[in-house]
């Protein structure tokens, strides 16, 4: 019997695989049909995606480029040319005859995702929402979508809180700040972004990995990928709002271990790979420090 298999890992697909609009995928179809004939690969219904088949010779194996036609489903089909050499009385030439002698594999065509423009505020959280948190390639196993979303709210917490704090000068909050974009941009709170639209080396491998495999459908977490994307650009546009889970208000995260952001703040837990970070409660009272003098 032949199979669908992943291009890159030679391994059988499931029963369903996903193609971006206006994108290709290569995947793989090894064995042949009845009486050695190569397998012809057809969707239906046609115009969702379009097949090229290449054949390596003298074996049984074929490439499958799919590109992506229409937002939509199709289903791909294995024939086997029967031709004018058919032994079936009346068969014409050329014919087509499916032959059930492969799996059917199921293709959804769907959007390209793409970040909000990096002028926007949008664009500019959503970017250091994606370089901020753990993604689904965590190396300790840590990502879960839910939490994953949490943290990208609180996040926007924690910046909207300074931005409200009595004295936000004191919490690197620029004295003109009239939008979090300023807080991100000062270089005292996000890394990478002081010279935005320019971006770290580091935090920018990430944004484009992020962004490559949620709009490839071969990747093993495509799907993730899609969700921590969509999920970031929610937040960043105030789609998905959180609630602040402290009593004394977020007013900063890093990396779970790192030091302390300053003296001012007190840890209040870790959560989705980070820590989070609330004020000293005599900072609040007296940010001045009024009463010590």
């Amino acid at each position: 019997m032949a199979y669908f298999r992943n291009n890159s890992t030679n391994q059988v697909l499931g029963g369903k695989i996903y193609v971006v609009r206006k994108s290709s995928i290569l995947i793989k179809v090894n064995g042949l049909g009845p009486g050695g004939r190569p397998l012809i690969i057809k969707p239906n219904p046609g115009h969702i995606v379009s097949i090229k088949q290449k054949s390596i010779p003298n074996q049984a194996e074929q490439t499958l480029i799919i590109t992506g036609n229409e937002i939509g489903s199709a289903v791909l089909y294995g024939y086997v040319d029967l031709g004018s050499n058919s032994a079936l009385p009346g068969c014409p030439p050329a014919q087509h005859k499916f032959t059930g002698c492969i799996s059917p594999l199921f293709v959804e065509v769907v959007p390209s995702m793409e970040l909000p423009d990096p002028n926007t505020e949008a664009g500019i959280i959503a970017r250091m929402l994606i370089a901020e948190n753990i993604t689904p390639d965590d190396p300790f196993e840590r990502y879960k979508e839910e939490d994953s979303l949490k943290s990208m709210q609180w996040m926007l917490i924690a910046l909207e809180n300074r931005m409200t704090f009595s004295h936000p000068h004191l919490l690197q909050v620029p004295s003109s700040a009239a939008s979090l974009s300023s807080i991100i941009r000062s270089g005292g709170v996000v890394q990478g972004f002081k010279s935005y639209p320019n971006i770290g080396s580091t935090q920018q491998a990430t944004i484009d990995k992020v962004e490559k495999r949620a709009n490839l459908g071969t990747d093993g977490k495509f799907l993730q990928y899609r969700k921590y994307m969509q999920n970031a650009i929610s937040v960043a546009k105030k789609e998905k709002t959180g609630v602040d889970p402290c009593p004394t208000k977020i007013y900063a995260w890093v990396t779970a271990g790192s030091p302390f952001p300053s003296a001012n703040f007190v840890k209040f837990i870790t959560f989705a790979g980070q820590d989070f970070y609330t004020l000293r409660q005599e900072f609040i009272d007296d940010p001045l420090q009024r009463k010590k003098k």
